[in-house]
């Protein structure tokens, strides 16, 4: 008697599932993980039969990449420009933090967004900054200086690190508490206790407002 397909094998391959793939096997074990060879057995294809899809990992990080931006709702674009501008900003990070690695792509000159779809985002982000006033040389530097913020805040609350931190001998707070002395580095020891505590992590919700109130 013949074997029925499983509902994977019979699930068409095409290039959204292929993206969808890799995003999730980058987020589960991080990008040294990703290589054709695994995501093929992830989506239960022979290597080869990706490059029916992707052209090569450039293209395959490209497209993650995008995937992650495409993803992202578009505010109505009849409200005040400053409501647009949150929901964009809120939305990436969201967007971003669910796939920190992706940041790590970006940032890193290691994928660049290469969809209409994830361009609306930036168009719309653009539409926002220029509706506020500043210009068009304004506009492009803020739109630098918010990917700055939304970057940062992600990689800096992001534990993700593959293969884990490597083992120290002694906690890194431990060694800032016995090595910032108060007569040798003043500023740094006044404001140790609040560096070292986690209330004091800075919120993206809370920079985003101060970033808007500036455009005001």
């Amino acid at each position: 008697m013949r074997a029925v397909p499983s509902s994977r094998t019979r699930e068409p391959l095409c290039r959204t599932r292929i993206l969808d793939a890799a995003l999730e096997l980058v987020d589960a074990q991080g990008l040294d993980a990703l290589s054709m060879r695994k995501l093929a057995a992830q989506v239960g294809v022979e290597a080869m039969s990706l490059y029916n899809h992707v052209r090569n990992k450039a293209d395959l990080l490209d497209g993650i990449a995008s995937r992650v931006f495409e993803d992202i709702a578009l505010p109505d674009a009849a409200l005040p420009w400053d409501k647009r501008l949150r929901a964009l900003g809120t939305g990436a990070h969201a967007a971003l933090a669910a796939h920190p690695a992706v940041v790590r792509l970006l940032a890193g000159d290691g994928a660049n967004l290469r969809t209409v779809g994830a361009l609306r985002f930036l168009d719309a982000l653009m539409g926002a900054l220029l509706d506020s006033g500043v210009g068009e040389q304004g506009a492009a530097k803020r739109y630098r200086s918010l990917f700055g913020l939304l970057y940062g805040s992600v990689l800096v609350a992001s534990a993700e690190h593959p293969g884990g931190s490597p083992a120290r001998a002694e906690p890194m707070d431990a060694w800032f508490a016995r090595t910032v002395a108060e007569n040798a580095l003043p500023n740094l020891s006044r404001a140790l206790p609040a560096m070292l505590d986690t209330d004091c992590a800075p919120e993206f919700a809370e920079e985003l407002d101060r970033f808007i109130r500036t455009l005001r």
